[in-house]
């Protein structure tokens, strides 16, 4: 409903021995080329977006959605990636990707 906040609980578990370091970014999710960027990330907001989780651990991390009082009709549609960050010779950084849909 326009005007209303939404608070979701995401859980992330790491079954390694090692600490994990991750990243939240959020990105749009288009149904198709027709159909434009929506504002949904402007309404999405994370309690954490750089974390290490501790090896054999899990971390809950609390998903905000603050809708605008008024909003156009149509589906809006995100992803809130967790990435994981390393370093190889510690100059070129890769990613590890983890998807949540909402």
């Amino acid at each position: 409903m326009p005007g209303n906040t939404y608070h979701y609980l995401v859980t992330i578990e790491n079954l390694s021995n090692s600490p994990l370091p991750l990243n939240a970014t959020m990105e749009d999710l288009q149904p198709s080329e027709e159909v434009p960027n929506s504002p949904l990330l402007q309404w999405v907001s994370t309690d954490k977006s750089d974390f290490i989780l501790a090896p054999k651990s899990k971390e809950t991390i609390n998903v905000t959605i603050k809708l605008p009082s008024t909003i156009p009709l149509g589906g809006y549609y995100g992803i809130l990636f967790f990435n994981q960050f390393k370093r190889i010779l510690a100059i070129y950084p890769y990613q590890q990707k983890s998807v949540f849909c909402f």
